[in-house]
């Protein structure tokens, strides 16, 4: 038996279903994805911007991300975000800084006017990329002193998907 029409009431989205023919935009691709942490410890010297070197790869399959930083190989707008913690209180700002080729494209900064706690910044933007484009993160703060960055994958990372082409 054929069936001529469906309502949108009567099809369950949670189900499976096999098609035999062609089905188009029923998902799609974010590649080149890849996620990256700094494993070794990392200072920061006062009131100076500082590349993040992000030494540890924690996915990067499509091997577009070395040295530091996202080369992403394929044309298209880009997610990317990336988020740091300090090891020792800073007592001004701490700023957080994606940089495409060279200069900064989006900036965030944190008041940090706490004597307490580990504080961190976290930044993140969606960007148009071409396939030789690249992307780092910089950190900068003012605690008066060199500050370190506390490792691991939870507490330093950068990471980015392809949004769209």
């Amino acid at each position: 038996m054929a069936i001529d029409k469906i309502q949108s009431e009567s099809i369950n989205l949670a189900d499976n279903f096999a098609f035999t023919g062609t089905v188009t935009g029923a998902g799609e691709k974010n590649t080149p994805l890849f996620r990256a942490h700094q494993s070794a410890g990392l200072n920061i010297d006062n009131n100076t911007a500082t590349k993040i070197s992000f030494n540890a790869e924690t996915f990067d399959p499509q091997s577009t991300f070395a040295d530091g930083k996202f080369t992403p190989a394929v044309s298209g707008k880009y997610f990317l975000s990336a988020s740091v913690r300090m090891t020792a209180a800073v007592y001004n700002q701490l700023g957080l800084i994606i940089y495409k080729n060279g200069s900064g494209i989006a900036y965030q900064w944190h008041n940090t006017n706490s004597s307490s706690g580990n504080p961190s910044a976290t930044v993140s933007t969606v960007v148009d990329s071409d396939t030789d484009d690249y992307f780092e993160i910089y950190l900068y703060h003012f605690r008066g002193s060199t500050s370190g960055v506390t490792t691991g994958s939870e507490n330093t990372w950068f990471n980015g998907f392809l949004v769209s082409t």
